[in-house]
């Protein structure tokens, strides 16, 4: 399945969770409306520097759909091989956790291990 149409599944998801969904992958550009599971954007900033803080390893992953592309939101990883890590409660994301694919900190909902947004 290539990264377009995951795109395009994840943009026809129910309404329910279009609040939950960040597009843009820049964090600083992103619109004043962007909403990723409760996080304001005025929090992005601190959360990446929180996450870049620890120190915790990289994950080296290739999508197998997509050579040599960065990882983007709607990436699925692998169910084997990642460690994810509760965002504290001063970012109000509970749902998703983080973790650090090929150098870039990302929220993933850990239900399904799909990226949420890449955290630039």
């Amino acid at each position: 399945m290539s990264k377009a149409l995951i795109f395009v599944a994840l943009i026809a998801a129910p309404a329910a969770a279009a609040p939950t969904l960040a597009q843009a992958q820049d964090w600083e550009d992103a619109p004043a409306t962007v909403v990723v599971g409760g996080m304001p954007p005025a929090e992005f900033p601190a959360f990446r520097r929180y996450i870049v803080e620890r120190q915790i390893p990289s994950y080296a992953w290739s999508d197998p759909y997509a050579s040599d592309e960065p990882v983007v939101a709607g990436d699925m990883l692998p169910d084997e091989g990642v460690t994810y890590y509760a965002v504290p409660p001063q970012y109000h994301v509970t749902r998703y956790r983080y973790t650090i694919i090929n150098d870039e900190p990302v929220l993933v909902d850990p239900m399904t291990r799909r990226v949420v947004a890449v955290i630039d």
